[in-house]
């Protein structure tokens, strides 16, 4: 099975920036946390999800990972 983006949602939400993006201005969170919302996020009970629902995949990859990595890049 594929790992892919479990393990890019691990990494995520250990990434200080990564949190930070997702709170923007508001208080800070820790791993957990953001583990919980990208679950929510994408509709899944486990990242694991995240490489067997396409689905989950497609909304990570809409709502999580584009958004965060055009943010770290400094786009609109």
């Amino acid at each position: 099975m594929n790992r892919d983006l479990c393990i890019m949602a691990c990494i995520f939400c250990r990434d200080e920036a990564f949190r930070k993006w997702m709170t923007r201005d508001g208080p800070s969170i820790n791993e957990a946390r953001a583990k919980e919302i990208i679950l929510g996020v994408c509709g899944v009970k486990s990242r694991n999800d995240l490489d067997t629902n396409p689905e989950a995949a497609a909304r990570f990859h809409e709502l999580v990972r584009r958004p965060f990595l055009e943010w770290k890049e400094g786009r609109p």
